[in-house]
């Protein structure tokens, strides 16, 4: 049996884009980090305190209880309104 029914939609609230750039407050280690065969020193951050509005540049490692993101040197992540990780790559 299948059963159709229509549920309601979830009201998301938007938050204010306050955030900063490369948020010191959200950065719990620096360690190095090989991309493409080269060495960086990396800041590693705290997802949990990162807020709406921050960017932070690559390279970089954003860590959380149930995943890890990585920023490369040539990409930017931006905590968008609903607390999504947008991850852009640079032009060039």
């Amino acid at each position: 049996m299948t059963a159709i029914a229509p549920m309601p939609q979830p009201k998301l609230e938007a938050a204010a884009l306050d955030g900063a750039q490369d948020p010191p407050e959200a950065i719990k280690a620096r360690r190095t980090v090989y991309f493409k065969n080269e060495a960086f020193e990396t800041p590693i951050y705290d997802r949990t305190k990162l807020s709406s509005g921050d960017t932070i540049s690559g390279p970089a490692i954003i860590e959380q209880l149930d995943s890890t993101t990585v920023v490369w040197p040539d990409q930017t992540a931006k905590v968008d309104a609903y607390g999504n990780l947008l991850l852009e790559r640079e032009q060039k």
